[in-house]
């Protein structure tokens, strides 16, 4: 028993571990739009439900199924000491059985509904974390606390009639055990008073009688678990038949050098309209542009469509020949690096968050720093960097320092093609004169597209254009964008 034990607990550790990399492997490649239709809590559901799979493929149902040819066996001898005695146990396991059947499909559906309630429940939890300050604001405790409560109330409303359910499945096999035995026992004792049977075959018949349902029990507890392993195996697959985005193989990809081209580009969030239609763009190695124009005109999209965030509708967007949202997630970091409008922090340190938790990059992570302005920072604090941050208002670090950290993040890898995507909006005065010297300084050595409401870092640019009716359109042909005020950066690429 105690090796059983153990290479089931490995079994199930070794399961648990190889599905959780392979969905976390699985999302990471998962449509963007796709994704769209589906709250964050309940990714988090079909990620945990890999947790109520574990037991059936690591064994130890298997290894609860191996008694009942045993059932079979003990009926044979019964048969054999008592003759048409057999038939008793034999009916009262087929009733048992359809009862088992029954009460599962009834488990089954009451599965479905408390996990109907608790994706409910957690993804309101979800989004009152997330606007909590919302909630403050506006004084929605009371109102947000009854609807918790109301929810709460329906998912634990539907957990106590599944434990109901599995209390009743077990006190039927005692019931059932127990008729089988006064059955035994009755009957037995006619044929015995009959002269068919003696009366120690009687005794051996009870007996084995009383083992029949034990290997049964154990049974029916698996078909019970077998329920919850239906629902949760239609999550997990379901969320692995989402689509991922074809990738390039390792060794089709070229040496990064910086050239995007666009050709033909149409792009829909629903198949009715058309985002961006028809845009055509081609920006050699070094080439600087602006994306200038009204909000909500399409110039986010694009930068997302260039950086492979999303796919196209038809037409294609070329980083150095090769398709944006095809190019591993791995590798696309050294091509395109876009720069967001909202900072995003991980729980870490400081230098965590400037790595992405990869030690090799931590002096490249520390020379980045250095043309940032994040390493005077860093030496007011205590720890350094390996100060702990959480994305929270205890951090120690300034709001517009968290976005600058944002951005370092993205340089660190020396992408080749820089996506601006008002990267200055959440940085303070001291950030930003340092963001524009870098822009400045890299200006010739990366392909650079930016949109941001400074005029300073608009001029940066050669070209200007313009999103008009889904089309891009350059907006003056005389525009050369500003001289080089800064000297160069040395070594981006190296």
């Amino acid at each position: 028993r105690l090796c059983r034990a153990s290479l089931i607990g490995w079994a199930s550790a070794r399961f648990e571990h190889a599905m959780h990399m392979q969905t976390v492997r699985h999302y990471m490649s998962v449509r963007f739009s796709s994704l769209r239709g589906i709250l964050p809590a309940e990714r988090l559901q079909n990620i945990e439900a890999i947790s109520r799979l574990k037991n059936f493929h690591s064994g130890q149902v298997l290894t609860s199924l191996v008694d009942l040819p045993f059932v079979l066996i003990f009926l044979a001898f019964i048969a054999y000491l008592s003759g048409g005695l057999v038939l008793l146990p034999i009916g009262l396991l087929i009733v048992f059985c359809g009862y088992a059947y029954w009460l599962g499909q009834c488990m089954k559906k009451t599965l479905g509904l408390r996990d109907t309630e608790n994706n409910a429940r957690i993804n309101f939890v979800s989004e009152i974390i997330g606007r909590i300050h919302t909630v403050k604001m506006l004084g929605f405790d009371f109102a947000m606390q009854r609807r918790y409560e109301a929810l709460l109330g329906r998912s634990i409303h539907d957990s106590y009639v599944l434990t109901a359910q599995s209390i009743q499945g077990r006190n039927s096999s005692s019931f059932f055990t127990q008729i089988m035995m006064i059955g035994m026992v009755s009957f037995g004792a006619l044929k015995v008073i009959d002269g068919e049977m003696s009366m120690g075959a009687l005794v051996a018949c009870v007996l084995l009688s009383g083992r029949i349902m034990q290997p049964v029990q154990r049974a029916l507890s698996s078909w019970m678990l077998f329920q919850e392993y239906i629902m949760a195996r239609k999550k997990v697959d379901g969320f692995f038949e989402l689509p991922v985005y074809p990738k390039i193989e390792c060794d089709e990809l070229t040496r990064e050098k910086g050239k995007v081209e666009i050709k033909n580009l149409y792009f829909s969030y629903d198949s009715q309209h058309a985002f961006l239609a028809g845009v055509n763009l081609k920006l050699n190695a070094g080439r600087s542009i602006a994306l200038v124009g009204p909000p909500g005109d399409g110039k986010s999209t694009l930068m997302k469509l260039i950086a492979g965030f999303y796919e196209p509708t038809s037409g294609r967007v070329l980083i150095d020949g090769m398709d944006a949202h095809k190019i591993p997630n791995d590798d696309i970091v050294r091509y395109v690096g876009y720069l967001p409008s909202e900072s995003v922090v991980f729980q870490g340190s400081v230098m965590d968050n400037l790595t992405c938790f990869r030690p090799e990059l931590e002096e490249q992570a520390k020379e980045i720093s250095s043309y940032l302005g994040i390493d005077k920072m860093v030496s007011k604090l205590a720890d350094g960097y390996r100060t702990e941050l959480f994305d929270g208002a205890a951090d120690p670090i300034t709001p517009g320092m968290k976005q600058r950290l944002t951005i370092g993040r993205v340089l660190v890898n020396r992408p080749r093609v820089i996506l601006f995507d008002h990267a200055d909006k959440s940085l303070d005065k001291e950030g930003y004169n340092h963001m524009f010297k870098f822009l400045g300084q890299i200006k010739g050595q990366a392909t650079m597209i930016l949109v941001s409401n400074d005029r300073n870092i608009i001029h940066l640019a050669q070209e200007q254009y313009n999103i008009q009716s889904g089309k891009l359109v350059r907006m003056d042909d005389d525009y050369t964008g500003a001289e080089q005020i800064v000297r160069p950066l040395e070594g981006y690429h190296s």
